[in-house]
């Protein structure tokens, strides 16, 4: 139902754009990396969990993407909410998708249609 889905827009949403604020607040008792671990290690035990149920083979990627994509880049981004300003963060990683291009662009040799 109609209902339904903006209850989980407004689910899947809030953490996104309260992230920054609440991760602020969280780094005035603790330290970065500390943080993030927490916050990592918790969600890939909820991860692991549904893997295990699956009976899926993909654990030891799922660690490895883990703690390279999320551990590693979210940990780097709660150092910079440490020095800087969480307006400043989200300005700088708003700008992601055009450092992708360049970097698919020059890497992988994509050509992109700019439209």
């Amino acid at each position: 139902s109609r209902l339904l889905a903006l209850l989980e827009a407004s689910l899947v949403n809030f953490p996104m754009v309260d992230i920054y604020i609440l991760i602020k607040i969280g780094l005035e008792e603790l330290h970065p990396f500390t943080f993030a671990a927490y916050r990592y290690v918790i969600a890939s035990i909820i991860v692991a969990s549904f893997l295990f149920i699956k009976r899926e083979e993909l654990l030891p990627i799922f660690i490895i993407l883990g703690f390279l994509g999320y551990f590693m880049a979210q940990s780097l981004q709660f150092v910079g909410l440490f020095y800087l300003r969480a307006v400043e963060v989200t300005f700088l990683l708003n700008f992601t998708p055009i450092i992708v291009l360049i970097l698919e662009v020059l890497f992988l040799r994509e050509k992109q249609a700019l439209s």
